[in-house]
């Protein structure tokens, strides 16, 4: 169990939910920011709170990238791979 008493070590000595302060430490390292207020003492732990940032900054890079893709497909020649852009649906004519 990684998650033992005193795997993850606060900077002052103010008592609050246990629950909750694992859900902030989460979010902290998630978005890497990474105040140090929460601090994960233990090898195990370590890893843990690294494969969390780790996973953060991939996430973050795969949401900002998955709107972008389409246009980089167009900007590099690629093939298309949509059924309106391969012209089975025909785009609306305007009539004059």
């Amino acid at each position: 169990m990684l998650f033992y008493p005193g795997a993850i070590l606060r900077n002052h000595a103010t008592l609050t939910d246990r629950s909750s302060e694992l859900l902030y430490f989460s979010l902290v390292t998630l978005s890497t920011i990474g105040y140090g207020d929460v601090v994960p003492i233990g090898g195990k732990v370590r890893m843990l709170a690294a494969l969390e940032g780790i996973t953060g900054v991939l996430y973050t890079a795969i949401t900002v990238a998955i709107p972008w893709e389409p246009t980089g497909r167009a900007t590099m020649g690629a093939k298309p791979n949509t059924k309106s852009e391969q012209g089975i649906i025909k785009p609306k004519q305007e009539n004059r």
